[in-house]
């Protein structure tokens, strides 16, 4: 196996997540934040040169044609440990046609945190602030996506004085009225035999807008009815349509002349 997938403990056919939760546990494991010794001070050094690497596509693919042999007799480790931050940075400029430095971070590390978090469908609608470690994040109205990323300065990895950010994806939440699918809002209507069969027009209060919802006549029960970038950005607002029948005591000659008219 070539040095560099040893080093991040990954097989040669890793895809691009299994290098980065690799990368991500060994860096956590040997950060000198966490770990004093001057053995995992350099094992810390090679993951990061090793990621600099395998992490990006044009790179990865010059090292998988050339091999460790790129490295000459001295192998991949006299490299992951260098002077400075540039000698690695001149040292792959080099090997690989000067495809770029490691960046701003040390050796090449990537500061920034990821994580997730859940906020409720009326913050995604209509926008507001949520609490990310002691700071107020702004989400702004317009109805932002399922899965949309914000960028929380200063709450990152922090090495030597240097700070990255924290990456948060977030998870928009349903409640007891609207289920989330994608980037399309659900909910059932219920609507009598009348509006079913005549059709009707339903106003709608939606997070304080108000949506009309036309009914057409002959709207069949369970039927879905659609109203077009209503939903969270780019997504819908579906209306499941849910009939609801009259019961036997209430129903009268009169209240049924429609039907048989």
């Amino acid at each position: 196996m070539k040095e560099l997938y040893k080093t991040l403990d990954v097989s040669e056919n890793a895809t691009e997540q299994e290098i980065k939760k690799a990368y991500r546990k060994l860096a956590k494991q040997y950060h000198p934040d966490k770990c004093k010794t001057p053995e995992c001070e350099e094992k810390f050094k090679e993951i990061n040169a090793a990621h600099e690497v395998l992490s990006d596509k044009e790179k990865r693919a010059q090292y998988d044609r050339v091999g460790d042999a790129v490295f000459g007799q001295g192998g991949f480790h006299q490299y992951s440990q260098p002077h400075s931050e540039q000698d690695i940075n001149n040292f792959f400029s080099q090997m690989f046609g000067g495809m770029g430095s490691f960046g701003s971070s040390p050796f090449g590390m990537d500061l920034d945190e990821y994580a997730s978090m859940n906020i409720p469908l009326n913050i995604a609608i209509n926008g507001g602030t949520i609490n990310v470690l002691g700071s107020k994040v702004k989400i702004p109205k317009g109805r932002i996506s399922n899965g949309a990323k914000i960028r929380v300065k200063g709450k990152g990895n922090s090495y030597k004085g240097q700070t990255g950010d924290l990456i948060l994806k977030l998870l928009i939440n349903g409640d007891s009225n609207y289920e989330i699918i994608g980037n399309d809002v659900h909910t059932n209507i219920a609507v009598n035999l009348k509006e079913i069969i005549l059709g009707t027009t339903k106003e709608i209060d939606f997070y304080g807008e108000k949506i009309s919802l036309k009914i057409p006549k002959d709207t069949k029960p369970c039927q879905k009815l659609r109203v077009k970038n209503k939903g969270l950005k780019s997504g819908n607002l579906i209306f499941n349509i849910n009939l609801i029948l009259p019961k036997s005591s209430e129903i009268t000659e009169q209240n049924l002349s429609f039907i048989y008219s």
